[in-house]
């Protein structure tokens, strides 16, 4: 199986094929990232689209200092962020139309991490989206400290500690969860 960095290449060079893999080694991780942020199918989808925009039309600027996946997972976290702002502001969409946007789709890999655990699921919701994010990618997507803190532009005890927090919290709400069970 063909590097990233060889794809990337071929891909610079006009080979659609190799840009093509790229999508496929990465669109499934990308959206879960993106669920996970945003708990909402159609909204996860328009980052998906954007970062693979994003991506092809960058992609000369991938230079190798760190590995393309976390290149990516980078420019993940931007779009997922400045999405979130801008629906932040636009708060013109009820909560109840977004609700009813959603539609059963195949379940990203936090839903099969999650899957039949509400209590998790919900638990995840009530994170911040940093403590969301490092769970995210360091337990359901397998980045490492140092891939993490590149993605999150932190310093590597930075991750670890807010990995700790992150950790306490969802272990404090889940522990209140079971105890109104």
């Amino acid at each position: 199986m063909m590097e990233d960095e060889q794809l990337v290449k071929l891909a610079l060079d006009g080979d659609d094929d190799a840009l093509r893999e790229l999508h496929g080694r990465y669109v499934q991780h990308i959206y879960s990232y993106a669920y996970m942020q945003v708990h909402n199918h159609h909204d996860a989808e328009e980052i998906l689209q954007d970062v693979f925009w994003k991506m092809a039309r960058s992609l000369h600027q991938f230079k190798g200092k760190s590995s393309f996946k976390t290149w990516l997972f980078t420019i993940s976290r931007n779009v997922t962020t400045d999405y979130l702002r801008k629906k932040a502001r636009d708060k013109t969409v009820a909560t109840d139309e977004i609700e009813a946007k959603t539609t059963a789709y195949a379940q990203s890999a936090e839903e099969e991490v999650l899957a039949g655990d509400d209590d998790l699921k919900e638990a995840m919701k009530l994170l911040s989206e940093d403590h969301r994010t490092v769970l995210s990618l360091r337990f359901i997507h397998g980045c490492s400290l140092m891939e993490t803190a590149k993605v999150m532009r932190r310093t590597v005890f930075s991750v670890k500690a807010m990995q700790s927090r992150a950790s306490k919290k969802l272990a404090e709400i889940l522990a209140r969860k079971v105890g109104e069970a």
